[in-house]
Protein backbone atom coordinates (compact mmCIF):
# COMPACT_ATOMS: atom_id res chain seq x y z
CA UNK A 1 0.00 0.00 0.00
CA UNK A 2 1.28 3.42 -0.88
CA UNK A 3 1.30 5.81 2.02
CA UNK A 4 2.09 9.46 2.54
CA UNK A 5 2.82 11.01 5.89
CA UNK A 6 1.73 14.62 6.29
CA UNK A 7 2.81 16.88 9.13
CA UNK A 8 -0.13 19.01 10.21
CA UNK A 9 0.06 22.40 11.86
CA UNK A 10 -1.61 21.18 15.05
CA UNK A 11 -0.16 20.59 18.54
CA UNK A 12 1.25 17.15 19.19
CA UNK A 13 0.13 15.15 22.19
CA UNK A 14 2.23 16.23 25.15
CA UNK A 15 2.10 12.81 26.74
CA UNK A 16 4.17 11.49 23.86
CA UNK A 17 7.03 13.77 24.80
CA UNK A 18 6.59 13.22 28.52
CA UNK A 19 7.03 9.49 27.99
CA UNK A 20 10.52 9.97 26.52
CA UNK A 21 13.11 9.64 29.25
CA UNK A 22 16.41 11.50 29.32
CA UNK A 23 18.29 8.19 29.01
CA UNK A 24 16.92 7.74 25.48
CA UNK A 25 18.53 10.94 24.17
CA UNK A 26 21.63 9.95 22.19
CA UNK A 27 23.02 13.48 22.02
CA UNK A 28 21.80 17.02 22.24
CA UNK A 29 23.47 20.05 20.67
CA UNK A 30 22.72 23.71 21.09
CA UNK A 31 23.81 26.41 18.64
CA UNK A 32 23.68 29.85 20.20
CA UNK A 33 25.03 33.02 18.60
CA UNK A 34 23.45 35.20 21.26
CA UNK A 35 20.95 36.52 18.77
CA UNK A 36 17.91 35.02 17.03
CA UNK A 37 18.71 31.39 16.16
CA UNK A 38 16.20 28.87 14.86
CA UNK A 39 16.24 25.65 12.90
CA UNK A 40 14.19 25.27 9.72
CA UNK A 41 15.17 21.91 8.22
CA UNK A 42 17.57 18.98 8.33
CA UNK A 43 18.81 16.10 6.18
CA UNK A 44 21.25 13.19 6.27
CA UNK A 45 24.15 12.93 3.83
CA UNK A 46 25.36 9.61 2.31
CA UNK A 47 27.83 9.07 5.17
CA UNK A 48 25.15 9.44 7.84
CA UNK A 49 26.19 12.93 8.91
CA UNK A 50 23.42 15.35 9.82
CA UNK A 51 22.99 18.66 8.00
CA UNK A 52 20.77 21.31 9.57
CA UNK A 53 19.89 24.71 8.17
CA UNK A 54 18.30 27.67 9.82
CA UNK A 55 18.54 31.37 10.50
CA UNK A 56 20.73 33.48 12.75
CA UNK A 57 20.80 37.22 13.35
CA UNK A 58 18.23 39.89 14.04
CA UNK A 59 15.04 40.75 12.15
CA UNK A 60 16.04 42.75 9.12
CA UNK A 61 19.62 41.41 9.06
CA UNK A 62 19.17 37.64 9.32
CA UNK A 63 21.57 35.19 7.64
CA UNK A 64 21.31 31.54 6.67
CA UNK A 65 23.29 29.13 8.86
CA UNK A 66 24.22 25.60 7.83
CA UNK A 67 25.78 23.13 10.29
CA UNK A 68 27.15 19.64 9.69
CA UNK A 69 27.36 17.12 12.54
CA UNK A 70 28.75 13.59 12.60
CA UNK A 71 26.43 10.77 13.60
CA UNK A 72 27.98 11.12 17.08
CA UNK A 73 27.02 14.79 17.28
CA UNK A 74 30.46 16.28 16.68
CA UNK A 75 30.40 19.55 14.74
CA UNK A 76 32.27 19.22 11.44
CA UNK A 77 31.65 22.72 10.09
CA UNK A 78 29.40 25.76 10.29
CA UNK A 79 28.68 27.98 7.31
CA UNK A 80 26.82 31.27 7.08
CA UNK A 81 25.36 32.75 3.92
CA UNK A 82 24.89 36.50 3.87
CA UNK A 83 23.49 37.83 0.61
CA UNK A 84 23.49 41.39 1.87
CA UNK A 85 19.82 41.46 2.84
CA UNK A 86 17.49 39.70 5.27
CA UNK A 87 17.85 36.04 4.25
CA UNK A 88 15.54 33.33 5.57
CA UNK A 89 16.66 29.74 4.90
CA UNK A 90 13.65 27.43 4.80
CA UNK A 91 14.89 24.04 3.59
CA UNK A 92 18.00 22.06 2.65
CA UNK A 93 18.63 18.92 0.63
CA UNK A 94 21.66 16.65 0.19
CA UNK A 95 22.74 15.04 -3.09
CA UNK A 96 24.33 11.62 -3.51
CA UNK A 97 27.72 13.39 -3.72
CA UNK A 98 27.23 14.85 -0.23
CA UNK A 99 26.71 18.37 -1.56
CA UNK A 100 24.09 20.51 0.16
CA UNK A 101 21.58 22.92 -1.37
CA UNK A 102 19.73 25.50 0.72
CA UNK A 103 16.68 27.43 -0.49
CA UNK A 104 14.76 30.35 0.90
CA UNK A 105 13.70 33.92 0.44
CA UNK A 106 14.85 37.42 1.10
CA UNK A 107 12.64 39.69 3.15
CA UNK A 108 10.78 41.54 1.77
CA UNK A 109 10.27 38.66 -0.67
CA UNK A 110 11.47 40.44 -3.80
CA UNK A 111 13.67 37.54 -4.90
CA UNK A 112 14.51 33.95 -3.98
CA UNK A 113 17.86 32.30 -3.39
CA UNK A 114 19.50 28.90 -3.79
CA UNK A 115 22.95 28.22 -2.32
CA UNK A 116 25.06 25.11 -2.91
CA UNK A 117 27.94 23.81 -0.75
CA UNK A 118 30.13 20.79 -1.40
CA UNK A 119 30.72 17.88 1.00
CA UNK A 120 33.35 19.87 2.92
CA UNK A 121 31.17 22.95 3.27
CA UNK A 122 32.89 24.97 0.55
CA UNK A 123 30.61 27.33 -1.33
CA UNK A 124 30.03 26.12 -4.91
CA UNK A 125 27.57 28.78 -6.09
CA UNK A 126 24.84 31.10 -4.87
CA UNK A 127 21.87 32.19 -6.97
CA UNK A 128 19.44 35.03 -6.37
CA UNK A 129 16.76 35.67 -8.95
CA UNK A 130 13.35 37.19 -9.51
CA UNK A 131 10.19 35.92 -11.23
CA UNK A 132 9.16 38.88 -13.34
CA UNK A 133 7.22 41.35 -11.22
CA UNK A 134 6.08 38.60 -8.82
CA UNK A 135 7.35 38.18 -5.26
CA UNK A 136 8.83 34.65 -4.98
CA UNK A 137 9.20 32.48 -1.90
CA UNK A 138 10.97 29.09 -1.96
CA UNK A 139 9.83 26.71 0.78
CA UNK A 140 11.29 23.34 -0.18
CA UNK A 141 14.11 21.79 -2.23
CA UNK A 142 15.10 18.27 -3.34
CA UNK A 143 18.09 16.91 -5.28
CA UNK A 144 17.67 13.96 -7.65
CA UNK A 145 20.06 11.15 -8.57
CA UNK A 146 21.57 13.28 -11.39
CA UNK A 147 22.14 16.15 -8.94
CA UNK A 148 19.45 18.26 -10.58
CA UNK A 149 17.80 20.58 -8.09
CA UNK A 150 14.04 21.14 -7.78
CA UNK A 151 12.59 23.89 -5.62
CA UNK A 152 9.02 24.91 -4.95
CA UNK A 153 7.04 27.56 -3.12
CA UNK A 154 4.85 30.42 -4.20
CA UNK A 155 4.85 33.59 -6.29
CA UNK A 156 2.77 36.57 -5.16
CA UNK A 157 1.40 39.29 -7.44
CA UNK A 158 0.82 42.94 -6.54
CA UNK A 159 -2.72 42.10 -5.38
CA UNK A 160 -1.35 39.63 -2.80
CA UNK A 161 -2.61 36.63 -4.78
CA UNK A 162 -0.47 33.48 -4.73
CA UNK A 163 0.39 30.91 -7.39
CA UNK A 164 2.53 27.77 -7.19
CA UNK A 165 6.20 28.36 -8.13
CA UNK A 166 8.29 25.44 -9.47
CA UNK A 167 12.00 25.59 -10.43
CA UNK A 168 14.66 23.23 -11.74
CA UNK A 169 18.43 23.85 -11.86
CA UNK A 170 21.25 21.55 -12.86
CA UNK A 171 24.23 20.75 -10.63
CA UNK A 172 26.14 23.75 -12.01
CA UNK A 173 23.39 26.18 -11.08
CA UNK A 174 22.00 26.68 -14.59
CA UNK A 175 18.25 27.25 -14.78
CA UNK A 176 16.46 24.43 -16.63
CA UNK A 177 12.86 25.43 -15.99
CA UNK A 178 10.88 28.00 -14.05
CA UNK A 179 7.11 27.74 -14.03
CA UNK A 180 4.25 29.42 -12.22
CA UNK A 181 1.07 27.35 -11.98
CA UNK A 182 -2.41 28.58 -11.15
CA UNK A 183 -4.24 25.88 -9.19
CA UNK A 184 -7.54 27.71 -9.59
CA UNK A 185 -7.80 29.51 -6.27
CA UNK A 186 -7.92 33.27 -5.97
CA UNK A 187 -5.77 34.16 -2.99
CA UNK A 188 -3.77 31.31 -1.44
CA UNK A 189 -1.71 28.75 -3.35
CA UNK A 190 1.58 27.52 -1.94
CA UNK A 191 3.48 24.24 -1.76
CA UNK A 192 5.19 24.07 1.62
CA UNK A 193 7.13 20.83 1.13
CA UNK A 194 7.74 18.16 -1.45
CA UNK A 195 9.65 14.91 -1.82
CA UNK A 196 10.90 12.40 -4.37
CA UNK A 197 9.01 9.18 -5.11
CA UNK A 198 10.46 5.83 -6.17
CA UNK A 199 8.64 6.07 -9.52
CA UNK A 200 10.60 9.19 -10.45
CA UNK A 201 7.83 11.66 -9.76
CA UNK A 202 7.38 14.18 -6.95
CA UNK A 203 4.75 14.69 -4.26
CA UNK A 204 4.03 17.97 -2.52
CA UNK A 205 1.80 19.30 0.21
CA UNK A 206 0.59 22.81 0.86
CA UNK A 207 -2.32 25.20 1.18
CA UNK A 208 -5.00 26.55 -1.14
CA UNK A 209 -7.82 28.91 -0.34
CA UNK A 210 -9.35 32.33 -0.56
CA UNK A 211 -10.48 35.32 1.46
CA UNK A 212 -9.32 37.48 4.35
CA UNK A 213 -9.48 36.02 6.95
CA UNK A 214 -8.61 33.01 4.83
CA UNK A 215 -10.59 29.87 4.21
CA UNK A 216 -7.86 27.27 3.67
CA UNK A 217 -7.73 23.66 2.55
CA UNK A 218 -4.82 21.25 2.63
CA UNK A 219 -3.74 20.00 -0.79
CA UNK A 220 -1.52 17.08 -1.80
CA UNK A 221 -0.22 16.94 -5.38
CA UNK A 222 1.64 14.25 -7.26
CA UNK A 223 3.47 15.74 -10.21
CA UNK A 224 6.20 14.98 -12.71
CA UNK A 225 9.65 16.55 -12.77
CA UNK A 226 8.42 18.92 -15.45
CA UNK A 227 5.66 20.14 -13.14
CA UNK A 228 2.75 18.34 -14.81
CA UNK A 229 0.12 17.43 -12.21
CA UNK A 230 -0.77 13.72 -12.11
CA UNK A 231 -3.39 13.98 -9.35
CA UNK A 232 -4.45 16.14 -6.43
CA UNK A 233 -6.15 15.39 -3.14
CA UNK A 234 -7.75 17.99 -0.89
CA UNK A 235 -8.57 17.90 2.82
CA UNK A 236 -11.28 20.18 4.20
CA UNK A 237 -11.86 19.57 7.91
CA UNK A 238 -11.98 23.01 9.48
CA UNK A 239 -12.07 26.57 8.14
CA UNK A 240 -8.27 26.57 8.07
CA UNK A 241 -6.38 23.38 7.19
CA UNK A 242 -2.64 23.55 6.57
CA UNK A 243 0.37 21.24 6.36
CA UNK A 244 4.09 21.91 6.33
CA UNK A 245 5.87 18.65 5.54
CA UNK A 246 5.42 15.36 3.69
CA UNK A 247 7.26 12.05 3.38
CA UNK A 248 6.55 8.94 1.34
CA UNK A 249 7.17 5.27 2.12
CA UNK A 250 9.39 2.99 0.04
CA UNK A 251 6.47 1.68 -2.03
CA UNK A 252 5.61 5.09 -3.47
Amino acid sequence: MKAFQVQFAIPLVLNFFLSISAQEIVWLKRFDTGRLDYLASGALDPSGSLIVCGVTGDYGTRDVTLIKYTSDGETLWVRTYDGGADEVGLDCAVGNDGGVVVCGRHHPASYYFLVKYDYNGELVWAITDTVGDLLPNLNSVVVDESLNIYATGKAINNEAEEDWLFLEYNADGNLLQRQVFDLGYIDWETINSFNKLSDGNLVGVGTIGYGFPPVLNLIILKFTRTGDTLWTRMLDVKPQDDAYDITADSEC
